[in-house]
C-alpha cells in the first residue's frame, strides 16, 4: 500500500510535459508543420493524412482542404485557424494532441506561427492545447514520461515570459487533473495533505492542520462532515509570498475526497463520480503551484478542507446542530449538502487569520447549477459587481467560461432555521445554487468575494474545450488569470 501512495502525481521538475524549444528539424522524427489560416473553425481533422503528389502549394491546399492533415515530402501539414478566440485555438491544439496518443516523439513546426500571420499568444494557446490534449491518466502515471514534444520555432523570440508562463500553467493544470482522476482509496484526505506538503519543494510554504488542531480552532462544521469516516480530516494551507507587504488573495477549495452523501445517502449511480468532489481543492492547489513556478509578484494563500462524507454509527445526523468556526449554529438537515459546511469553516478561518484583500471559493456544490448551466459554464457569484464582471471577462479570456448568478438577501428566508442561526439546505428546491452561495457569503463578509460552483464542468463532456476522459482541469487556469488580472 505504501507503493500505491506514490501513484498519480508528477515530479514537476522532471516529468511530463517533456517539451523543448528547438530551432532545427530532426529528420528522423515525425514532423508536423502547422499552417496558420484565417478560415474559422478549420482545425478539426476529419482525415489524419492525405498524400499529395509533387510539390503543391501547401498553404493553398490547406485552405482548399481545411479539415485534412496533408502529407507530402515526408512531413504532415496541419491547418490551424488563427486570429480566433483562445478557446478555439486551445481546442484545435487539443484535438491534434489527442491524435499523438500513441507517439513517443513528435516535432511540431510552429515557425509560421511566428510570422506576421499569427500572434505570439496564438502560438502559446495552440501549444497549450497540444500538451493538454495528449494527457491521459494511468495509475502508475508513467505513460506520458516517454513522450517528447519538440517545438520547432525561432527560439530566441519564443523564450519569453509568456511562453514560460504557459509551461508552468500546464504543470498546474496537469497536477489538478491527476488529483481529480485518482481513485478515492488512494487519494484519501491524508494522502492529499501529503501531496500538498510535498509542494514545499517548489517554494511554497505549507501548513497542515490535523484533527486535533481543527478541534482547537473550532472547525465544527468540517469536523461534523468528517465524523462518519474512518479517515481523519485535514486542512492544508499553501502560501506563496511574492507581493511584499500587501494582503493576500485567499483561494478556498472544497476537498471532499469521496462523497457518499452521508446518512442522506446518494443513490448508487449518483455515487459513481463522487471521487471528483474534491475538484475545487485540486483547482486551488494547481493554481498556487503555477503561482510558485512563475514566481508571481502576488501574495496568495490556498486553503483546502480535506475530508470524506460517509455514513456510519458516528456520522452527523439530519437534525444535528453544529457550531461553525465563526461561532454561529448551523442546523444540518441534509448531510449531502456538506460542501458548504467545509467551505464555511475554512473561509471564516482564512478571513480572520489573513485579513485578505479578497477571497475566492470554488467547489462542486449543487445539482442546481447543472440544471441551470449544464456543462457549458461554471456558476459565478459575488458580493462585488467589479469582481463578478472581472470573473466573466477572465473566464472568456482563459477559455474557462463562467456565467453570473444572483446572491443577495432575497434568499435569506430559504436559510432560516427554527432552532439555529441558519440551516444548511433551502426550505424549497428552487435556486439551489444561489441559496448555497448565500449560505457561504455570511462566512466571508465584509471581504470582497468570488465564488464558483463547478459541479457541471469538472469532468470532460461534449461541451468541454479539452477532449478525452476524466477531469478537464477547470479552475486552475481561471484562478491564475484572475490573480494576474488585478483580483
Amino acid at each position: 500500500m505504501d507503493d500505491m501512495m506514490n501513484i498519480g502525481w508528477r515530479d514537476l521538475s522532471q516529468k511530463f510535459p517533456n517539451v523543448r524549444l528547438v530551432s532545427t528539424r530532426d529528420r528522423q522524427a515525425t514532423t508536423v508543420v502547422a499552417i496558420p489560416i484565417d478560415q474559422k473553425n478549420s482545425a478539426r481533422p476529419s482525415i489524419w493524412a492525405h498524400e499529395l503528389e509533387g510539390k503543391p502549394d501547401i498553404e493553398t491546399a490547406s485552405r482548399l482542404f481545411p479539415n485534412v492533415v496533408l502529407q507530402t515530402d515526408g512531413q504532415f501539414y496541419l491547418p490551424v485557424s488563427v486570429g480566433t478566440t483562445p478557446e478555439e485555438l486551445l481546442r484545435a491544439g487539443a484535438r491534434f494532441g489527442a491524435s499523438l496518443a500513441r507517439m513517443d516523439r513528435c516535432q511540431l513546426d510552429l515557425r509560421k506561427f511566428q510570422s506576421e500571420q499569427a500572434a505570439n499568444s496564438d502560438f502559446c494557446w495552440f501549444v497549450r492545447g497540444v500538451v493538454l490534449g495528449r494527457y491521459s491518466q494511468t495509475l502508475d502515471g508513467r505513460n506520458d514520461d516517454a513522450f517528447s514534444l519538440d517545438i520547432i520555432c525561432d527560439v530566441e523570440n519564443a523564450e519569453t515570459g509568456e511562453w514560460q508562463t504557459v509551461l508552468h500553467g500546464i504543470h498546474g493544470e496537469l497536477l489538478m487533473r491527476d488529483l481529480v482522476n485518482m481513485p478515492p482509496n488512494i487519494l484519501t484526505p491524508g494522502h492529499f495533505a501529503r501531496i500538498c506538503k510535498s509542494l514545499e519543494a517548489i517554494g511554497l510554504d505549507v501548513e497542515i492542520l490535523d484533527k486535533a488542531t481543527l478541534e482547537e480552532e473550532g472547525f465544527g462544521c468540517l469536523l461534523a462532515v468528517a465524523q462518519g469516516s474512518t479517515e481523519p480530516p485535514f486542512v492544508a494551507i499553501l502560501s506563496h509570498r511574492g507581493g511584499g507587504a500587501e494582503p493576500p488573495t485567499v483561494l478556498a477549495g472544497k476537498g471532499v475526497c469521496f462523497d457518499s452523501g452521508g446518512l442522506s445517502l446518494k443513490p448508487a449511480e449518483g455515487m459513481m463520480s463522487m471521487k471528483t468532489d474534491m475538484a475545487g481543492a485540486a483547482a486551488v492547489v494547481g493554481a498556487i503551484c503555477t503561482m510558485a513556478l512563475t514566481k508571481a509578484k502576488k501574495n496568495v494563500v490556498a486553503i483546502v478542507g480535506l475530508t470524506e462524507n460517509m455514513p456510519g454509527g458516528s456520522a452527523v445526523r439530519p437534525g444535528d446542530v453544529v457550531q461553525a468556526h465563526d461561532g454561529r449554529l448551523v442546523e444540518v438537515l441534509n448531510t449531502d449538502y456538506e460542501g458548504r459546511l467545509v467551505l464555511a469553516d475554512i473561509m471564516s478561518f482564512a478571513r480572520d487569520r489573513y485579513a485578505p484583500s479578497s477571497i475566492v471559493s470554488i467547489g462542486t456544490l449543487t445539482g442546481g447549477v447543472i440544471m441551470a448551466l449544464g456543462g457549458a459554464y461554471a456558476g459565478a457569484f459575488s458580493n462585488s459587481e467589479r469582481l463578478l464582471q472581472l470573473a466573466v471577462e477572465t473566464g472568456s479570456r482563459a477559455a474557462e467560461p463562467v456565467w453570473p448568478l444572483p446572491v443577495n438577501e432575497r434568499f435569506d428566508g430559504e436559510l432560516a432555521s427554527d432552532v439555529a442561526d441558519l440551516r444548511n439546505i433551502g426550505r424549497t428546491r428552487g435556486a439551489a445554487a444561489s441559496v448555497c452561495a448565500r449560505f457561504l457569503q455570511g462566512f466571508v463578509e465584509p471581504v470582497p468575494w468570488l465564488h464558483f460552483d463547478i459541479a457541471g464542468v469538472t469532468s470532460v463532456t461534449d461541451q468541454s474545450t479539452i477532449p478525452g476522459k476524466g477531469a478537464n482541469g477547470f479552475g486552475a487556469r481561471l484562478f491564475c488569470e484572475l490573480i494576474t488580472s488585478g483580483l
